[in-house]
């Protein structure tokens, strides 16, 4: 979620639309210690979406700052 506080920072988002955001993808809190997908399976479906939109979210951020 470092693009979302990136995004936040720099004005471009309000910080409430940010917590809309993480609500959306279901909290939005990072695994602890490093969780692991369930074993002989593939990541839940709202993980793989989480990951997607915070990498998505990255990319925008390092095209609007680069």
């Amino acid at each position: 979620m470092a693009a979302l506080e990136a995004l936040v920072s720099q004005g471009i988002i309000s910080e409430e639309e940010a917590m809309q955001i993480i609500q959306e993808l279901g909290g939005g809190g990072e695994p602890e210690g490093g969780e692991m997908p369930p074993q002989g399976g593939e990541m839940p479906k709202e993980a793989s979406a989480a990951v997607a939109a915070d990498h998505a979210l990255e990319q925008v951020a390092s095209l609007i700052f680069s």
